[in-house]
């Protein structure tokens, strides 16, 4: 995927305008609380907003395509308000404000939008914990790691946490509802796995022809190549199996929103070796993985 999109931009595609109705209205009604700590404003009789920027979204994780999320912009106030001898004026202000939606993030695009509830924006909005980053992709602490197994293991593979087990990568597939198809997926076994995210034709290498193909292969398909038996180990083959359920189960969110914007995204590749940027540079790619 050459470019990767973010979901303030598609907001700002999508959605500039039923943003804008909601935000209106607050600022309409309430010009007291909309004009809050505005250095230019003292007495507010009337309000509305003239332009705004949006300057981040914070989306809560959530299995499923169910999304809640807040979107902080930076909003142009028109005030009118009583000045000087009892005369009416109108100023310019700034202000932050915070809109609390939810809403369905599809195949189709993002479905049933509401806002809930719009406020001034304050630091104390700003979450940290639990969110998606801007591309969608989860935001996971090395602290959470623990809690985020469980969690994972408690919807899909329970019965692993009432006794010690192994987890059968085969049946966690089968209980996610994913197939696995051995497919040689690079000339040189590069690649060891590929989640497929959405039905599509991917591209296989035929080794008896010695040339690539394409095969149709449904949403939801794990792609296995066989040589990792050889090159590697069993233990090898179950990692990728699992690695590939765990990019199904976290980042299905980031490929819905990709596919807006590009309809070739449709899927993640596992390297065999991976050669990871430093931290503040990696790609949204190297996080998922």
């Amino acid at each position: 995927m050459s470019e990767i999109h973010s979901f303030k931009e598609y907001l700002k595609e999508n959605f500039e305008n039923q943003l804008y109705d909601k935000m209106n209205d607050y600022v309409r009604q309430n010009p007291d609380r909309a004009c809050r700590d505005c250095e230019e404003v003292d007495y507010p009789e009337e309000a509305e907003v003239s332009d705004f920027d949006i300057k981040y979204t914070s989306v809560d994780d959530a299995p499923g395509e169910r999304i809640t999320f807040i979107v902080v912009v930076d909003a142009e106030l028109e005030v009118v308000q009583e000045g000087r001898h009892h005369y009416r004026e109108s100023v310019s202000a700034g202000q932050w404000l915070k809109l609390d939606c939810r809403a369905d993030l599809t195949s189709k695009g993002l479905q049933n939008l509401e806002v809930d509830d719009v406020s001034v924006y304050s630091e104390y909005d700003r979450k940290k914990h639990g969110i998606l980053t801007d591309h969608m992709v989860p935001v996971i602490y090395g602290s959470e790691l623990e809690d985020v197994a469980e969690d994972f293991l408690r919807r899909h593979y329970p019965e692993a946490l009432s006794k010690p087990m192994k987890v059968d990568p085969h049946e966690l597939a089968e209980k996610m509802g994913l197939k696995i198809k051995e497919a040689h997926l690079t000339k040189t076994c590069t690649v060891f796995g590929q989640m497929c995210f959405k039905d599509s034709d991917f591209e296989y290498y035929d080794t008896d022809e010695q040339k690539f193909k394409t095969m149709p292969v449904e949403a939801g398909t794990i792609l296995l190549d066989p040589n990792v038996f050889f090159m590697r180990n069993l233990g090898s083959v179950n990692n990728t199996i699992v690695h590939e359920c765990v990019h199904w189960d976290k980042h299905k969110k980031f490929f819905e929103l990709q596919s807006l914007f590009n309809p070739e995204a449709r899927s993640i590749r596992c390297q065999v070796t991976e050669s990871l940027n430093r931290k503040n540079e990696r790609t949204e790619y190297e996080w998922m993985e």
